[in-house]
């Protein structure tokens, strides 16, 4: 029982662990560890290199960024700054509404392109689509047609 004693009091006395709770570079670009007991200790200077070697070079900003559009769904984010030129281009998920179902339409109807046919929005799930909107895989429903409203007799007395 003794024994038992001794190995609780001196699970009791460790203390506990300690971690690293943030860390930072202060204005003189010192590195600043903040740790979970809330002690801190500076680590010295930071020193760093840009991609060239070059101390100090600034990297691309806002005034070096021109947004391409190509009218229609894609957009390239163009940054130069001298020589160096980097481009990011994306393309949109957005439905296009092309009009009315055309069948021999050039190049077919490319994805996310939306046509009416039969009284329905169609858009379409693939890209080169030559299907008809008719229910097929190449297509999705997306407004249904209404019923037809019924006749009214229009005039004087009516």
């Amino acid at each position: 029982m003794a024994d038992a004693v001794k190995r609780i009091s001196a699970l009791e006395t460790k203390a506990a662990p300690v971690s690293v709770a943030s860390a930072l570079i202060d204005r003189d670009g010192q590195l600043v560890l903040t740790y979970s007991d809330g002690s801190t200790k500076e680590l010295g200077v930071v020193v760093g290199k840009d991609a060239e070697g070059k101390p100090g070079a600034d990297g691309f900003g806002f005034d070096d960024l021109d947004v391409i559009h190509d009218g229609e769904r894609g957009f390239t984010f163009r940054f130069a700054k001298g020589e160096r030129v980097k481009e990011f281009a994306f393309v949109l998920p957005v439905v296009i509404d092309r009009g009315v179902w055309v069948e021999a339409k050039e190049g077919g109807y490319a994805k996310g392109d939306g046509v009416t046919w039969g009284g329905s929005f169609w858009i379409s799930q693939k890209d080169e689509n030559g299907d008809k909107p008719d229910g097929g895989d190449g297509w999705r429903l997306s407004v249904k047609r209404g019923r037809d409203a019924k006749s009214v007799k229009v005039g004087v007395g009516a």
